[in-house]
Formats: C-alpha cells, sequence, structure tokens
C-alpha cells in the first residue's frame, strides 16, 4: 500500500464541506439557519450534491483527476475554486516542506507492524489495498480530526486536518484511525456502529495499537467496558495466538449483557 498526499485548495475546501454537512455537532442539523448571503449558495450546491449523489464524483475528480461530463460537477468544482481560504498558501508551503514527506516515511516504517497485527487481529490481508489517499486539511484550532471519504477494494481516500502544532506520529495515528474504519466497513465485520468506534477509539488515536506502532507512549482513550475488553487482549497479547479481535470483543459483550 503507498500513502499518497494530497494537498490543495479544492480538496481542503471538499473535505471540510463534507464534515459541515455529514459530522454531527457542526452544521448538520441546523443548515436553514445560515440559509443566507454568499452561504446560501454553497449550502444549496450541497442540499444539491447530496440528492444528486455527487460526492464520490467530486472527490474522484478534485483527488484523482478523474473527468466527468456531468455539466452539474463542473458547477460545484467552479464554486470551489472561486472560494477563498484564508493563508493557505503559507499553509501549504509548511505541509508540502515539513509534513507530508516525514508522515509517509513514518507511514512506510509503521505499515508492516499495521499489516501484520491486522492479519492476526482480524485476519484480513491489507497486501491487496494498493493506494491510501490523504487529503491535508488546515485546522485553524485544537484537537485532532479527520474523516474517512471514501473506500473501495483498491484504496481509501481520507482527511486529516491539522496545523504546525501536531507531530507527524500524531497526524499519523489519526490517520490510521479513519484507515481501521475502512477495513472494518469494507470487509464487512458486521460490528454494530456504537461498538464499532469504540474499538477504533480504544486502538487509535493515543490507543493500543498506537503503543505497538511506536506512535504514542501513554494510551488516553475513555473508559468504558469495550476500552477494558481491549486492553485485556493487548495484555495479553491475544494477538500473537491469531484471536480475531472483533470476536473476542462481542463474545466478552455478549456474556455480559
Amino acid at each position: 500500500m503507498k500513502m499518497k498526499s494530497i494537498v490543495s485548495k479544492e480538496a481542503h475546501i471538499l473535505a471540510a464541506w463534507y464534515d459541515l454537512i455529514h459530522c454531527s455537532g457542526l452544521l448538520k442539523d441546523h443548515l436553514y439557519a445560515y440559509y443566507f448571503g454568499d452561504m446560501s449558495k454553497f449550502l444549496y450546491f450541497s442540499y444539491v450534491v447530496e440528492g444528486k449523489k455527487l460526492w464520490i464524483p467530486l472527490l474522484k475528480c478534485i483527488c484523482l483527476g478523474v473527468n466527468y461530463s456531468n455539466p452539474l460537477i463542473q458547477k460545484v468544482i467552479d464554486i470551489i475554486k472561486s472560494i477563498e481560504v484564508c493563508g493557505w498558501r503559507e499553509f501549504e508551503e509548511y505541509i508540502k516542506n515539513n509534513l507530508t514527506l516525514r508522515v509517509e516515511e513514518l507511514f512506510n516504517s509503521t505499515l508492516p507492524v499495521l499489516q501484520d497485527f491486522i492479519r492476526k487481529a482480524f485476519n484480513i490481508d491489507l497486501r491487496n489495498l494498493k493506494e491510501l489517499y490523504v487529503i491535508y486539511g488546515f485546522n485553524p484550532g485544537r484537537g485532532l480530526y479527520g474523516s474517512l471519504l471514501y473506500y473501495c477494494r483498491d484504496y481509501i481516500i481520507t482527511s486529516v486536518f491539522v496545523n504546525e502544532y501536531l507531530n507527524h506520529e500524531t497526524i499519523l495515528d489519526l490517520i490510521y484511525h479513519e484507515l481501521l474504519h475502512a477495513v472494518i466497513r469494507l470487509y464487512n465485520l458486521n460490528i454494530p456502529d456504537e461498538i464499532e468506534e469504540e474499538l477504533v477509539d480504544s486502538l487509535t488515536p493515543e490507543g493500543y495499537l498506537s503503543i505497538l506502532l511506536g506512535l504514542t507512549n501513554k494510551v488516553r482513550v475513555g473508559e468504558s467496558r469495550v476500552s477494558k475488553i481491549i486492553e485485556e487482549y493487548f495484555r495479553n497479547k491475544l494477538f500473537n495466538e491469531k484471536i480475531p479481535l472483533y470476536q473476542y470483543l462481542l463474545q466478552k459483550l455478549s456474556k455480559e449483557s
């Protein structure tokens, strides 16, 4: 698997736009309250993109260079290109000069460990996945944020919103979080959504898998029954016995219910 970094204003806008519409806690449930002025044009096309299911074509067009004849897609892209992103030129220069290469090098050095763990803990061979595309967006605030935007058998597209205060290990840790979500869904492991989120949160970022990968030296996960079972799984190194993690977790939870 190769990591391919995407650093462009248009990709940043599309990824941020996607989160704006889809992530809980943002504007998702109250978009009408922002429907005026210049924002109304943006939100109208959000409405159209959702209704016409154009997110994936837009992602492929902007991130992968795939051409589409649909005039609506071109109109949306023209709007995206017309939007100003304050400080983008400086941010783009910083990302290209200081982050992407180092994150890719760290990815290449930790990938064999990740692949070995996923093979043992999930019985999945990741070598069939050819590419992992990472959109770098700017985060003017604090915290770790990213999204899984698209996945298929050949490649995955994720986003990560960063700034100069995040180190390479932290950024890759978040990228792996989104990659794990893709693996679980791509291979139809049938883990309930709420358990999937707790499971992945317990693994990365700053989780038990992060320790194994050398991306952090301290686990910072929430106190829950799921996280305690994950801790037990890693403490006893059950992945070395090729005991499937998700089956172990679901069986433990089932016995307690």
